[in-house]
């Protein structure tokens, strides 16, 4: 089943390309075609908080698009750069991202088995934690 609204924007911030086999996991995995946003990137730690605003400010999408279609962000490897992003799209988008990663297939050894994990949902469900 296709999204009506069209493909589904992935934004890879990772650092390292989507494979073919990757994207049509992936697109099995969100039941949708998807448009991969190739955004590789180094990470200067010294400048961390204004090299993931720059991140954001490369992304060819308009404020409306992240508003009405949120992109699944692909995050690097490194913790901090991607801590750092995520606050980038809630300041932004006032809400978290959908995340995706990849694993190690163990039969393969390669990194082609995507997950997703949604910020938003997992927030609500810690806040109830707090009562």
């Amino acid at each position: 089943m296709v999204d009506a609204a069209g493909p589904l924007c992935v934004l890879n911030f990772s650092g390292h390309p989507v494979t073919p086999g990757v994207r049509a996991a992936i697109e099995d995995l969100v039941v949708n075609t998807v448009d991969i946003y190739e955004l590789p990137r180094t990470v200067d730690t010294e400048n961390l908080a204004d090299e993931c605003l720059a991140w954001f400010t490369s992304v060819p999408l308009d404020l409306a698009q992240w508003q009405e279609h949120p992109p699944l962000v692909m995050v690097p490897a490194l913790g901090s750069a991607a801590v750092a992003l995520v606050a980038v799209v809630q300041g932004v988008v006032g809400s978290f991202p959908r995340l995706l990663w990849l694993t190690k297939n163990p039969s393969t050894a390669a990194f082609d088995e995507p997950h997703i994990l949604d910020l938003d949902e997992l927030r609500l469900i810690a806040r109830r934690l707090r009562y």
